[in-house]
């Protein structure tokens, strides 16, 4: 018989349909009776899964004396009551470093976006500027130029990033 867990989040379809091939899934979220389901199927639930915005309160840990893991599926488990799990001896496990490559993809959008006032550039050809005062309009400044600031470090892990996803020169 397969184990039984608990899904306290909306999962979409490519997340759940493992879950339901391998586990025995009970969807607190979508469930017509939350407190019946728990008191039924909570004493026989091993795992809980949530999403990095799910709060959990330690009430509903109550009701899961048998629980052995929380896998939360995003970067962060601040949600997640540690101390209180530690103390169960309950594992906590979430995906670190999943959206690493992504944030740092963002942050040079933002930075180029930002130095070279892309936004500012596409309202003025929205705004039908570019065919009444010609292409005219300052390029803004370059985003190598960044240097001694309280931002350093992350334009270093940025730089590191771009060079090594992008094949770009590393900041100086």
């Amino acid at each position: 018989m397969p184990s039984e867990i608990l899904i306290t989040a909306s999962l979409p379809p490519f997340l759940l349909d493992p879950l339901r091939a391998s586990y025995r899934c009970n969807d607190l979220v979508h469930a017509a009776d939350p407190a019946a389901l728990l008191a039924v199927e909570g004493p026989r639930v091993r795992g809980l899964v949530q999403s990095g915005g799910t709060v959990t309160p330690t009430a509903l840990l109550d009701e899961l004396p048998n629980l052995g893991i929380i896998s939360v599926f995003g970067v962060g488990y601040d949600g997640v009551p540690v101390d209180y799990c530690r103390q169960r001896g309950i594992m906590v496990a979430h995906t670190p470093d999943v959206l690493t490559d992504d944030v740092a993809d963002v942050a040079v959008g933002l930075i180029l976006m930002t130095g070279r006032g892309f936004a500012k550039a596409e309202r003025f050809v929205r705004a039908g500027e570019w065919e009444r005062r010609g292409g005219t309009r300052a390029a803004g400044a370059q985003p190598h130029g960044l240097s001694h600031s309280p931002v350093d470090s992350f334009r270093a892990a940025v730089s590191s990033s771009c060079s090594a996803r992008f094949g770009l020169p590393r900041f100086s």
